[in-house]
């Protein structure tokens, strides 16, 4: 397993640009010695789980637990409302987002690998426990119109077999007669169970043991029916016993060791009939049955495994789509998608929104002074201290491009935001970036808040324009500034008197 380097990819002829003092990726706003939360999980070889699912690991933490505060730790007392949730260092995503390498073989100690996915004795699985239940949940899920059609499947084999077997085989009754009672005591509450549990979501869980309960008595059902029709001078094949296990593997989205399971219940149910048939089976027949039940085997596992697959690149494209690659926090389409909706809870509620523009001062020069790559350093420990700051779930951070934020906060009010943005100031001044030489990077923002109760009327675009000109109006007034409506931030020393105006272009600004 490899762990995921430190963005950015540094060539050979640099060394790799840290961040020094850095303590903002999972500690406390205000208590310092809290111990980080490892959220980051490897998965394989290029692959690291997200673990901020939305329902998943981003479950609520005490309010209490010290390694789980917020900037709002002494506002949420009088908004107890806001649930405080834990962010992962390096990014989230809204399930389980996923980076991939192109995929390799290998072998570990205890099977073959590739993708992350582990191929053992005991199954296939990932190595991350929350990425598997992400997975398993979406499998089964998604599995439930083919357990439909093998639910209509196994009742019309079995319920109408009587009907069919006579006009289409031209059997005789008294074989089918003679297994009506296993049919109907057996067979129909099986196949009732599993009807039941298709029905409502609460009970979608129990659908994978009833599928297997309803295959296993169906298989049975044809086991006797085999033996009825041999006695009464029908052969019949033994390959029939692998029907409803082919049907089982392939449509029932199971796990490989539900399908395992189904195959060695279909290879002793076979080795019964051959022991009790009255006409022996040709060797040809028992070659064919041995081959379907191989079959069988190869679906399950190809189900699975290309399932994983498919998940695995889905999740990989989602946070492509959502999160920028380099900050971490939401590209610009995906913030304003999640800032529509939290502007009409907030319309829908009246609660305050406050909405901050930042852009890093003196950025442009950063880059021409120590390189591109420093300037991705810089953009990067931004972005986690933004995600820091966005740690309740209606609290989104975004980059609009170039050295250019936002950041939303649900619930908050002028007076509260301005203790937020002073405090997100004054950690952000303490992060010292050092490029290869070893020379310290100091980074400071300009900041524009707006902050309103937002009715029908209001509109996010209005917003953004609004936080955009007072965050000009902060870089006019000295930068390292914030401007809060009529709220002005009392001033602070800049690096330096004698540094050009922000005249450049947006997403190149100094």
């Amino acid at each position: 397993m490899l762990a995921m380097t430190t963005m950015p990819t540094v060539s050979a002829t640099r060394k790799p640009i840290t961040p020094r003092n850095v303590v903002t990726n999972t500690l406390s706003w205000f208590d310092s010695t809290a111990t980080p939360q490892q959220s980051d999980e490897i998965l394989g070889p290029g692959v690291l789980h997200r673990s901020g699912a939305r329902s998943l690991s981003r479950a609520a933490a005490p309010a209490t637990d010290p390694a789980c505060r917020t900037p709002y730790a002494d506002l949420r007392l009088q908004n107890p409302s806001v649930m405080c949730t834990t962010i992962p260092r390096g990014g989230f995503c809204r399930n389980a987002a996923v980076l991939i390498t192109p995929p390799t073989w290998g072998f570990s100690k205890c099977g073959v690998e590739t993708m992350g996915i582990h191929v053992r004795l005991s199954g296939i699985r990932f190595e991350s426990d929350a990425t598997e239940r992400a997975f398993r949940e979406s499998f089964r899920n998604g599995g439930r119109l083919g357990r439909w059609v093998l639910l209509g499947s196994v009742a019309s084999l079995t319920l109408g077999a009587p009907l069919m077997g006579p006009l289409l085989l031209g059997s005789p009754h008294t074989a089918y007669q003679a297994q009506i009672d296993w049919m109907w005591l057996i067979v129909a509450p099986m196949i009732a169970f599993g009807f039941v549990t298709l029905l409502r979501r609460e009970w979608y869980a129990w659908s994978t043991p009833a599928m297997f309960a309803m295959s296993a008595a169906g298989i049975l059902y044809l086991s006797r029916l085999t033996l009825s029709l041999t006695a009464a001078g029908q052969p019949q094949p033994l390959t029939a016993l692998t029907l409803f296990t082919l049907l089982f593997c392939v449509l029932s989205r199971a796990r490989v060791l539900a399908g395992l399971a189904m195959v060695a219940l279909t290879l002793t149910v076979g080795a019964v009939t051959v022991q009790w048939a009255t006409v022996p089976f040709h060797a040809r027949d028992i070659f064919v049955f041995l081959f379907m039940c191989f079959i069988g085997i190869t679906a399950t596992t190809s189900v699975e495994m290309t399932a994983r697959r498919a998940w695995l690149a889905r999740e990989a494209l989602i946070w492509t789509a959502t999160y920028d690659g380099l900050s971490g926090v939401l590209v610009r389409g995906a913030f304003e998608e999640h800032m529509e909706r939290v502007l009409r809870q907030a319309t829908r509620t009246r609660t305050s929104l406050c909405l901050l523009c930042l852009d890093i001062d003196h950025f442009k020069q950063v880059n021409d002074q120590y390189g591109h790559l420093a300037g991705d350093e810089v953009i990067r420990c931004v972005g986690e201290e933004l995600r820091v700051a966005c740690q309740r779930p209606l609290d989104i951070a975004g980059r609009m491009g170039g050295d250019e934020f936002l950041v939303a906060f649900y619930d908050v009010d002028r007076e509260q935001a301005v203790v937020l943005v002073e405090r997100l100031q004054t950690r952000l001044r303490r992060l010292q970036v050092r490029d290869d030489q070893l020379a310290a990077i100091s980074v400071t923002v300009s900041i524009g808040v707006t902050a309103c109760v937002p009715d029908e009327q209001t509109k996010l675009r209005d917003l953004v324009n609004q936080a955009d000109h007072l965050m000009y109006q902060a870089k006019r007034q000295g930068r390292d500034q914030y401007c809060c409506s009529s709220v002005v931030s009392p001033p602070h020393t800049t690096p330096s008197a004698s540094e050009p105006h922000d005249d450049s272009e947006p997403g190149l600004r100094t």
